[in-house]
């Protein structure tokens, strides 16, 4: 008997399979060897996982775009080339100027080719192509993660002279509290400065209104 019933989660970092009754079924990184002469998978999930660092020249493991990628690529519009550019960086978030640009990229591996579209916005810097569809022809030459250290003791000390991470923590709340309050009293003396403005009216000399004017 089988079930049609499946969870399915191609995640960036791991690839799990759901099946009711049975629980997590699959649960491997999402990471591919391939044999470079060929291009043949030679291994997939931890076994790939472990071939990196260690694997010769011509095995490469692959893991899905994450934080960002390093491309080469080739933007045209209307038949003509607008841009052609080699080792850019782009960064995979929501808010860009090139509205769903990177998000065409989530997924890919190195040395994969992929194919862009999207319309450039109303205030796209060249006139001619603005408002216009356009293609982005993007080869992927490197994939970027972003690497946060642990927040502890000893990073607390490469950060300056502080014994510990409390230390740290203290010293950025009082940092930031300080901040507000002179942004409150800034704001409180911008509105009093207002008021009296308002309400009380300054009558100037003649001759001083025909030296500025």
């Amino acid at each position: 008997m089988f079930t049609r019933k499946i969870g399915i989660d191609l995640g960036t970092a791991n690839t799990i399979v759901f099946l009711p009754g049975k629980g997590f079924i699959i649960n491997e990184p999402t990471i591919v060897a391939l044999s470079i002469p060929d291009n043949t998978v030679l291994a997939v999930g931890r076994e790939a996982k472990e071939m990196i660092g260690r694997a010769p020249d011509d095995i490469k493991p692959y893991r899905p775009l994450r934080e960002g990628v390093i491309a080469d690529y080739t933007c045209t519009a209307e038949g003509k080339e607008v841009e052609k550019r080699q080792d850019d960086w782009f960064e995979i978030k929501e808010q860009e100027y090139l509205k769903g640009f990177s998000g065409q990229l989530i997924g890919a591996v190195i040395g994969e080719e992929r194919q862009v579209e999207l319309t450039f916005p109303d205030n796209f810097g060249n006139k001619e192509f603005a408002g216009k569809p356009a293609k982005f022809a993007v080869k992927i030459k490197e994939i970027k993660t972003k690497q946060l250290p642990e927040l502890n003791d000893d990073l607390a000390k490469e950060a300056g002279d502080y014994q510990s991470l409390e230390d740290l923590k203290k010293k950025v709340y009082d940092e930031i509290l300080a901040a507000k309050q002179k942004e409150a009293e800034a704001e409180y003396e911008q509105a009093l400065l207002d008021e009296l403005v308002k309400h009380n009216k300054i009558d100037l000399p003649e001759r001083l209104v025909a030296q500025r004017a």
